[in-house]
């Protein structure tokens, strides 16, 4: 019987152990909001007849403004489309009720969490500076220590550079 109670303790706090590990994860886009999209979105919302001009088949359309507005705006859930319909707040709720199939709330808040993580396609990736499509320019080396993006606006005329790197 004590054999038993010694062997239940370590199988215990093993479990718990993974449990918390697993809470910690963040959602990334490959693993939850690619499959989520897929399961609750892509019917309605790709190609070239996407409804509302909202498509979600990549990444990069998600961040694409429709005809009602952007689906994902990083950090800002409460101003994401994609969050503001599926909980009703938005002109339409999506998906419709005519579809059996509707996210749960758990679900919900699985994007809700990845947005306000800054909705990155990779989990270890760093925001971007940058607007879409903006030319970064060279790189500018600050007192060796540091490297700035600066773009073609801002380069070197802030007079912060020690030297430019290409």
């Amino acid at each position: 019987m004590r054999l038993a109670k010694w062997l239940v303790v370590p199988v215990v706090v093993v479990l718990a152990a993974g449990a918390s590990r697993a809470a910690d994860e963040k959602p990334t886009f490959a693993k939850d909001i690619k499959p989520f999209l897929a399961k609750y979105c892509m019917e309605c919302h790709q190609g070239g007849k996407a409804k509302a001009g909202v498509r979600v088949t990549t990444y990069e359309e998600l961040l694409k403004e429709g005809r009602k507005g952007i689906p994902v705006v990083a950090g800002k859930p409460e101003k994401s489309l994609l969050i503001t319909s599926m909980e009703g707040k938005g002109a339409k709720k999506m998906p419709p009720a005519k579809y059996q199939s509707q996210p749960t709330a758990k679900e919900i808040a699985v994007v809700k969490a990845w947005i306000m993580d800054g909705a990155k396609e990779k989990a270890d990736a760093a925001p971007s500076l940058l607007a879409p499509g903006e030319d970064r320019g060279p790189l500018c080396v600050v007192r060796e220590r540091a490297v700035a993006i600066l773009t073609r606006r801002d380069r070197l005329s802030a007079g912060v550079c020690d030297r430019q790197v290409a």
